[in-house]
């Protein structure tokens, strides 16, 4: 099952991602990750929250069209 079948769209809501580093005891590499959000912003602290990051660990939050 997709996260699109199971998160209902929030009207005015946009598809973001990232380049995230995670850091794992036994992983430690970059990922890809997506959030649904309204701005850039709100995509970045989501992103942080999620995977408990510091701001140096993301990358730059792109709109996925």
């Amino acid at each position: 099952m997709r996260a699109k079948e199971i998160i209902p769209r929030v009207k005015g809501a946009k598809l973001w991602r990232a380049r995230v580093h995670v850091t794992n005891p036994q992983y430690t590499g970059y990922l890809e990750a997506q959030v649904w959000a309204p701005n850039p912003n709100v995509a970045r602290q989501l992103l942080k929250a999620q995977y408990n990051i510091q701001d140096w660990h993301l990358g730059a939050v792109q709109e996925v069209r």
